[in-house]
């Protein structure tokens, strides 16, 4: 990659924030993740540095260091190992875990897995176990072919043909970490470093906007459900021994589900579009301190969709008016106890079960709303990409 390419914009980026983009690394055991380590931070004693072993178990923080216009931290892991799979997902899952529940500053922005290129092959406990499902949550990886310069031609060939068969849209590149001589009196030399931050860059993006999805998913979920136990609790103290099941009581728990639904899943998607800004914020600046090219006012698009979205929720009501009116509007109901408490039960259950309609609904009209988002994402990715060949291969 031109090295042109790689510095263009900088000097508009850095008059800008410097963004902290936090980078995960992971892999197998031996796979040269404690090189790549040295290698990115320009310096072998980085590692040393952190004062923690990097065999030990648990994923560390190293100190964060400049690159040009980003200010990067990188975390890494203990190594992987075939009999400690669930050992290592687990501490995997809580890390991420930890890392997405604060603000988008504190996200893994990017994940690398190391994969030796000389040994040319994936474990089928580290595809089916790590690298499959790392892909079913949305994360977007990119593979660092480590021990490059040891490689012959054909080891290089088998390396890139087998990523290429199970991960044919992940991008893989060539990292050689340690310049050193070798038996036969060549050396190796240090590659793939500039390539592999242009990368992250192009990556970036996609890794937050599906990190941003999921997040909104669980938050969506646990307002749609919170909205419904507010309305069930708000019927059981309006429906007494003595109540009047008729267009009053009606008319009281369609405006309090409303409002309930309405202020819950609202606060969830403004999370959603705040973050989104961020993101285009992020992104725009990063991209374009490496390659020169700026980013579509994508965030105009996505606050237009944050709003028609809103705008059918809180729209809900009209179906819930529609049975309310069937179900409540009784004027002639006996006073005896036992018939007051199983109507009282009886349209409690009914309720509930056009709540959980509605909720269904919700997070139905969520799933579509995000497939447009991704979609938008795709021609975004396409879009950038042919640009950035474009300009790369003019330079």
């Amino acid at each position: 990659m031109n090295s042109t390419i790689v510095e263009a914009g900088c000097r508009t980026a850095a008059e800008n924030k410097n963004f902290n983009i936090n980078v995960l690394i992971l892999g197998k055991t031996g796979v040269g993740k404690s090189s790549l380590v040295n290698y990115l931070y320009g310096r072998d004693i980085a590692v040393a540095k952190t004062g923690r072993p990097v065999t030990a178990r648990g994923f560390h923080r190293h100190e964060p260091f400049m690159y040009k216009s980003l200010l990067v931290t990188v975390y890494d892991s203990w190594g992987l190992e075939a009999d400690k799979v669930s050992e290592w997902y687990k501490d995997l899952e809580e890390e991420c875990k930890k890392a997405n529940s604060g603000t988008i500053a504190d996200w893994f922005h990017t994940v690398i897995y190391c994969f030796d290129a000389k040994k040319s092959r994936l474990d089928s406990f580290e595809k089916e176990h790590i690298l499959d499902e790392l892909m079913k949550n949305g994360v977007r990886l990119i593979f660092a072919m480590t021990k490059w310069g040891l490689c012959s031609e054909k080891e290089k060939n088998a390396a890139q043909e087998t990523l290429k068969k199970y991960y044919p849209d992940l991008s893989a590149v060539p990292i050689e970490s340690v310049s050193q001589k070798l038996r036969n009196q060549t050396t190796t030399v240090q590659l793939g470093r500039d390539d592999l931050f242009c990368e992250m860059c192009i990556n970036l993006r996609e890794n937050l906007i599906f990190n941003l999805l999921n997040i909104t998913r669980q938050k969506v979920n646990s307002a749609v459900n919170k909205s419904k136990r507010d309305v069930e609790e708000y019927y059981d103290e309006q429906a007494g021994f003595f109540t009047a099941y008729g267009s009053d009581l009606q008319n009281k728990i369609i405006s309090y589900a409303a409002d309930s639904y309405e202020r819950n899943v609202s606060a969830a998607y403004q999370t959603l579009s705040d973050t989104y800004e961020q993101i285009n914020l992020m992104s725009r600046s990063v991209i374009s301190s490496y390659t020169g090219l700026n980013l579509d006012p994508e965030g105009l698009f996505i606050r237009k969709l944050v709003s028609e979205e809103a705008y059918k929720i809180t729209g809900w009501d009209n179906s819930f008016s529609e049975y309310f009116y069937t179900l409540l509007s009784f004027t002639n109901i006996p006073l005896l106890i036992i018939r007051r408490l199983w109507i009282k039960r009886s349209y409690g259950e009914k309720i509930s079960e056009k709540l959980d309609e509605a909720n269904g609904s919700i997070q139905g009209s969520l799933d579509k709303y995000f497939e447009r988002i991704l979609y938008t994402e795709k021609q975004f990715r396409e879009s950038f990409l042919m640009k950035y060949r474009t300009k790369r291969n003019r330079t």
